[in-house]
């Protein structure tokens, strides 16, 4: 839904906030057409994995829908057991495959963002030290090249503490010197930076490279999505940034429980001057 409010500075600067499908991802894909029909929410996040995996019919129901209640999409491209940095060449291929499907169609629904996750560091990283960070580097270009061939924003999404390639401000700051990623934006999810305890990092020194949000809680040590408020989360860090910023991106709450008590908190935090 999209929310005006009133900055300190006086200008007037539109939230569009949002939801992601990701807490109906266990649900059949008509469950998720009823939430969406029946919401008053404007922006959604359709999250293309497992139940919830884009087809043709699938497609054409989502852009039905887009028309008759004036919603605006972006996609959360699958990510499960996908990893584009995978040591494997074929289970490498499989994962970049599924990932162009997802920009074909992410393109289908007219999507403003399309949303991936990184690669993933394997059991064998230890044997080809960097090579897993040169995989997802030419995956990652790859798949830049196609979406922006069909007019779609690709952001790549940072992740949590882990195996993930990309995690940590630093990482980011160094792939996006890469020469293939100059320009690329990042879904900043305020979540996994929390368990980097890196909030602050990434809107200081990256700032200028977010265009999409992920909001959801946590206690900082593991990726819990919570409700918002339930965490350790630094929310005055968020909303100080999306005000001074006058941030035109989307808010898309990934919550998976308290997934509307979110959506109104985020509302309230966000834009006191509704």
């Amino acid at each position: 839904m999209p929310v005006t409010g009133r900055p300190d500075s006086g200008r007037i600067f539109t939230l569009k906030l949002g939801l992601s499908s990701l807490h109906l991802i266990g649900q059949p894909f008509q469950i998720l057409l009823a939430s969406i029909a029946s919401s008053k929410v404007k922006n959604w996040e359709i999250v293309d994995d497992i139940a919830h995996r884009l087809n043709e019919g699938r497609a054409r129901r989502l852009q039905k829908l887009k028309k008759k209640l004036g919603l605006r999409y972006t996609v959360h491209a699958p990510f499960e057991d996908l990893n584009i940095a995978s040591l494997n060449p074929k289970t490498r291929k499989i994962a970049v495959d599924e990932l162009s499907r997802s920009i074909r169609f992410a393109a289908r629904i007219d999507a403003e963002v399309w949303v991936v996750h990184p690669g993933l560091h394997s059991g064998l990283s230890w044997a080809y030290p960097g090579r897993q960070w040169k995989l997802n580097l030419e995956a990652l270009a790859h798949l830049k090249e196609k979406a922006e061939d069909l007019g779609l924003c690709i952001a790549i999404e940072n992740m949590p503490r882990g195996r993930f390639v990309l995690g940590s401000s630093q990482d980011f700051l160094t792939f996006f010197a890469e020469g293939p990623m100059l320009g690329t934006k990042m879904t900043l999810d305020v979540g996994h930076a929390n368990t980097h305890n890196e909030i602050d990092e990434f809107f200081a020194k990256l700032g200028g490279r977010i265009c999409h949000m992920h909001i959801h809680d946590n206690h900082g040590r593991s990726d819990e999505h919570n409700t918002i408020g339930r965490g350790t989360t630094d929310w005055v860090a968020v909303t100080r940034f999306v005000r001074n910023e006058k941030f035109s991106g989307f808010l898309i709450v990934e919550s998976t429980s308290g997934t509307m008590e979110s959506y109104k908190k985020a509302c309230e935090m966000l834009c006191p001057y509704r």
